[in-house]
């Protein structure tokens, strides 16, 4: 048996929260390309992963995985596309959202960044990136847990599903892109 600290606390965090929700959202964009997706990590599912959560990503996803396509094509026209390339390009994305504070938009935005990105790297045949984008994710998701002033999980995720519900379908930004689309 590994009595090993640190193994026992990555253990911890693979089985947190954080980490099963971080998987729910990689596995949900993965079945916009692919219906038959599963995620490679065994992982039960979450009751913090609603209908209502579920529903603001997919608009996200539709809006803006053209602009986040090309702008991936524009990164890697200038640079080799390569595993190191791609974990500088998560961390730049992970950090510049970590730059700023806390907004349930931003983090809606910022997960579905992450995982368009990880849709065409995996497309490109680099099968790390949908485990990478899922621990990039739970970085932010970890972040936000120890910084946030209330650090009871429940809570956020009640804050953050209200959000969607209230915001949803029924905000100006997507109705908006709905009437132009």
């Amino acid at each position: 048996m590994n009595n090993d600290p640190q193994r026992r606390s990555s253990v911890a965090l693979v089985n947190s929260l954080e980490y099963r929700f971080a998987c729910c959202i990689v596995t949900h964009a993965m079945r916009q390309i692919d219906r038959r997706y599963r995620h490679p990590f065994a992982v039960s599912t979450t009751p913090y992963f609603t209908d209502g959560i579920r529903e603001v990503l997919k608009e996200y996803y539709y809006r803006l995985r053209g602009q986040i396509r090309r702008d991936y094509n524009a990164i890697f026209s200038e640079n080799e596309k390569s595993p190191a390339n791609y974990k500088i390009l998560f961390l730049a994305v992970t950090n510049t959202y970590l730059s700023y504070g806390y907004e349930h938009r931003r983090f809606l935005i910022l997960c579905t960044a992450i995982t368009v990105y990880a849709q065409c790297m995996y497309k490109d045949t680099y099968r790390e990136a949908l485990k990478i984008s899922t621990e990039h994710i739970f970085d932010c998701l970890w972040a936000i847990r120890n910084l946030s002033e209330t650090q009871d999980f429940n809570k956020h995720w009640k804050y953050l599903d209200d959000y969607c519900n209230k915001n949803g379908q029924h905000n100006s930004e997507n109705q908006a892109w709905r009437m132009n689309r």
